[in-house]
């Protein structure tokens, strides 16, 4: 892409004219979405620049219970060999382990809305905004914020460098197999949701408190 076509690429809420704004802690909700060992290189389903991802997501989690802000946690569950709840790959990564008073939403579903208290457990923190992060990019967390926003009109703040991806494999329109990138698959997907469902920041430190 040129210069010229970067520079007159427009979201669609900005050609609504949508107020962009970041979400502050004060006023959101973190939700902490899949970070489990499942995703590091030691797991089934290792992430293109997992380790830098959960140190963004530790940072956010931190300044969060700073700042008093709610955090809701989510888990996937699946079975012996993916997920397992039972195993190390289906447990939380210690750097963002919950702590008393935060609690935990096991899924076993893309969309942790589905069969889950997700909705009731949001709105009991009374906040209205939602702040975003966690695994993976291009599934789970774009399927929640979908959700979030369409569903049940929360506005969604995505932290882009406290999310990852991994390569795909994919037949192109040529029809010939190939395979998309991981960080392509990553930035694909932040730009999809910043589009519409959501803003997307680069990192914590975009994220203000008040």
């Amino acid at each position: 892409m040129s210069t010229s076509d970067q520079q007159q690429a427009k979201t669609l809420l900005q050609i609504a004219g949508a107020n962009l704004e970041p979400s502050s802690l004060k006023e959101s909700a973190v939700i902490l979405i899949d970070m489990q060992n499942e995703y590091l290189p030691t797991g089934n389903v290792p992430l293109h620049g997992v380790q830098e991802a959960l140190d963004q997501g530790e940072a956010l989690l931190k300044r969060a219970r700073e700042q008093q802000t709610p955090v809701i946690h989510v888990v996937h569950h699946g079975g012996p060999n993916f997920y397992d709840p039972q195993g190390t790959g289906g447990q939380l990564c210690d750097q963002v382990k919950p702590i008393e008073g935060e609690p935990v939403v096991a899924k076993k579903h893309v969309n942790a809305f589905v069969d889950t208290d997700m909705l009731k457990l949001i709105e009991a923190t009374g906040r209205k905004k939602l702040i975003v992060a966690g695994f993976m990019t291009h599934m789970c967390v774009s399927t929640f914020v979908r959700a979030a926003v369409e569903q049940y009109k929360y506005p969604c703040t995505v932290v882009a460098a406290a999310t990852a991806a991994r390569a795909l494999p994919v037949v192109g329109s040529d029809g010939k197999p190939t395979t998309v990138p991981a960080q392509q698959v990553h930035d694909s997907n932040l730009a999809a949701l910043n589009d519409f469902f959501a803003s997307v920041v680069p990192g914590v430190n975009d994220i203000k408190d008040e």
